[in-house]
């Protein structure tokens, strides 16, 4: 959960600059804020790539739910594993959600609908690295060379099972992350409706008193 978290303070950091309005410019019409926005996003945002697919890894510790354990009684076994993977599968929509919006606000639209296909099949296939090459985050940070080389052996002869469960995974996160973006677009629709109705109400009382 320490990672999870990790990623979702990367994305609000980056989200809390990108979204700082513009100072005004100085000479040329240049506003530092932009050419630092520029300089520390790319930062960000690789830190927060690095420990994004910890978030929808802990799913794949429900598996370990097969295990008998001696220690404590199924029920809680599955409380506890079922909680921390919902919330961080949470956490990483949100995080997601943030670092979409500010490619949105930079490149468009389009791009920003193709960032989130290609997050989930990087992640996927993190996920699949952490399960079962048994790397994490930390290796990139400690020995880049060494798990850049793992990494690389992985990608010129991949496996089925490497194939099977990197698509399998995307295709799940994509389904997660628009379920949970359409509803969250139903309410804000919602609360858009809700405020502008007594405006609307008022004026038509207003036009049926002139009438």
């Amino acid at each position: 959960m320490l990672l999870v978290w990790c990623a979702s303070h990367w994305s609000l950091r980056a989200w809390h600059i990108a979204t700082q309005p513009d100072t005004p410019a100085i000479a040329h019409s240049i506003s530092w804020q932009r050419i630092w926005l520029y300089l520390v996003i790319p930062v960000i945002a690789f830190l927060w790539l690095i420990f994004y697919p910890n978030a929808p890894y802990m799913l794949t510790d429900l598996q370990d739910l097969a295990r008998v354990s001696n220690s404590a009684p199924l029920w809680y076994d599955v409380i506890i594993v079922v909680w921390c993977s919902w919330t961080a599968m949470l956490l990483g929509i949100v995080s997601l959600y943030l670092m979409q919006d500010i490619v949105i606000r930079t490149f468009g639209r389009f791009i920003g609908w193709s960032f989130i296909f290609v997050i989930s099949a990087l992640s996927s296939f993190g996920i699949y690295i952490g399960r079962f090459v048994r790397l994490n985050s930390w290796d990139i940070l400690q020995n880049p060379a060494e798990t850049a080389m793992s990494i690389w052996g992985l990608i010129i002869d991949p496996s089925r099972r490497l194939a099977a469960f990197t698509l399998s995974y995307t295709f799940f996160f994509l389904f997660v992350y628009l379920l949970l973006y359409s509803f969250s677009h139903m309410l804000q629709e919602q609360t858009i409706h809700a405020q502008s109705a007594p405006e609307q109400l008022a004026a038509t009382q207003k036009n049926n008193v002139q009438k």
